[in-house]
């Protein structure tokens, strides 16, 4: 089990995140005749990754940090080890609380019909189709946003 973080991340992380997150983006027409390649799209998704992990690490580490400095009684930034402890299941609850918050960071910008940052940085963006029945069983299509010069 081993754990490492870095204090500036601790600091600058949540207001990246929060600006990431409020960033006003212009609206721009749409291009329904245009599909977004797999490039494109993966690469969003990349970006859209970090930009939520950098928001979601605090949450996973700070609590295995925790949970070790009271083990052992010394504060450290990071921390590696060969055994288990009962404690550590605690650790990987809010692992997967922070898994959590990822499917939700996409999952809001959906929801609300807004871009993500690489959405918007690399001008598409997702939308309902007409026929759009929900989440079940519905492919949903990909158009690109032209941005306007």
């Amino acid at each position: 089990m081993g754990v490492s973080f870095n204090v500036w991340l601790l600091i600058l992380g949540p207001m990246v995140f929060g600006l990431a997150i409020k960033w006003p983006r212009k609206d721009n027409d749409i291009i329904y005749s245009s599909k977004v390649g797999i490039i494109r799209r993966f690469s969003a998704f990349i970006i859209d990754l970090y930009i939520a992990g950098i928001g979601i690490l605090p949450i996973i580490c700070l609590p295995s940090l925790l949970l070790e400095y009271m083990a052992t009684g010394e504060w450290q930034w990071s921390f590696q080890r060969g055994f288990f402890r009962k404690t550590d299941i605690i650790g990987n609850i809010f692992f997967f609380v922070g898994i959590y918050g990822i499917y939700k960071y996409f999952n809001w910008h959906f929801k609300n019909h807004m871009q993500t940052i690489g959405q918007y940085l690399l001008r598409f963006t997702l939308i309902p189709t007409q026929n759009d029945l929900g989440y079940k069983g519905n492919a949903r299509k990909i158009k690109i946003r032209q941005k306007e010069d």
